[in-house]
């Protein structure tokens, strides 16, 4: 695969690659299983891109539209996905650990299990997100939009920025664990 050989012969990483991704149209590429760790698709377009099973720790995806990618197994811990748009991407048993997610769309994804421990989801967007047992354990929430999602059985241990309107805002919280000691339990009924 073309990637591959990119990554290997360290032409897409590093702070000056010789063969540029940022903005690069990627629309419907095959990169799963792809070894990405450290590459730059800042801007790229990379909508329904099959990147399942990817290694793309520490990538750079910065601003980049990543709608209704398939990242269904991805090692996207620590990457750099500020601004990007994810909405309707397979996020699947996706490991988002550590990831810094800022300012991200990520609305009406399924992201079940997740990694989302120590992710920074401070004004993501994270709107009819299906979050079922996802572990948000140190991911900080500060401004984060969860209107309709369902987070179900999630983990929130030492969570920062969580509100009550917050968790009010979602479809579900219902046996959520380890919600911090000044936030209510979800007492609306089960469906």
């Amino acid at each position: 695969m073309l990637i591959s050989f990119l990554y290997d012969s360290s032409l897409i990483t590093g702070t000056h690659p010789i063969v540029p991704l940022a903005k690069a149209d990627l629309q419907g590429a095959d990169l799963r299983g792809a070894n990405l760790r450290n590459a730059n698709f800042r801007g790229a377009n990379l909508s329904s891109a099959n990147l399942s099973r990817s290694g793309d720790i520490h990538t750079s995806l910065i601003e980049a539209n990543l709608i209704e990618a398939n990242l269904t197994g991805a090692d996207l811990s620590g990457a750099f996905m500020f601004g990007a748009d994810l909405e309707g991407a397979n996020l699947s048993r996706a490991n988002l650990s550590r990831a810094y997610l800022t300012s991200a769309r990520v609305d009406g994804s399924p992201i079940r299990p997740a990694n989302l421990r120590y992710a920074d989801l401070t004004e993501a967007n994270l709107d009819s997100a299906s979050l079922q047992d996802a572990h948000l354990g140190w991911a900080t929430l500060n401004g984060t939009s969860l209107l309709q999602a369902d987070l179900r059985r999630a983990d929130f241990a030492q969570t920062e920025g969580l509100t009550q309107d917050q968790l009010d805002s979602t479809a579900s919280y219902a046996h959520a664990h380890n919600l911090p000691s000044h936030l209510s339990r979800d007492t609306r009924p089960a469906e």
